[in-house]
């Protein structure tokens, strides 16, 4: 008896590790998206703005996304590589300025493994518990 009290803590005690090293990948996998999403247009150059760049030194990519974002879309990137990095773009005479924020993608594909992880270990938490629980129970009605 006092052998499968002693299995039951051990397993309880490796499914807390497995639920908090799970956790704790979870947290190391969630990356940054960034977005890029258009604020307003001024005439001279905006009071606190950011960086400035020239419409026509952007990537023709970017001058996609420029007009997207002119149309209300949200524009989303996987790193800030890939982004404008531009607060205020100047084109004709005009400063259209954006917003860049990063945001973590918690639901990014790489999490879903620590998170299965994670909730395995805690499965086996309140699978012991409960077997303990019960052991503790039925051997003190044989007593």
């Amino acid at each position: 008896m006092a052998l499968k009290r002693a299995l039951y803590f051990a397993l309880f005690v490796v499914g807390i590790t497995v639920m908090l090293l799970g956790a704790g990948a979870w947290f190391a996998t969630a990356d940054k998206d960034y977005t890029w999403e258009y604020e307003r247009v001024e005439s001279e150059f905006p009071q606190h703005a950011g960086e400035m760049g020239f419409y026509d030194s952007l990537p023709e990519a970017h001058k996609e996304d420029f007009q997207r974002a002119l149309d209300g879309e949200v524009i989303r990137y996987e790193s800030r590589a890939d982004s404008p990095k531009r607060e205020v773009i100047k084109k004709d005479g005009e400063f259209y300025v954006f917003t860049l924020q990063s945001n973590f993608d918690w639901l990014n594909p790489l999490t879903f493994g620590p998170a299965l992880l994670s909730l395995g270990g805690l499965a086996v938490v309140v699978a012991m518990a409960r077997r303990d629980t019960h052991f503790k129970a039925t051997s003190h009605r044989l007593n």
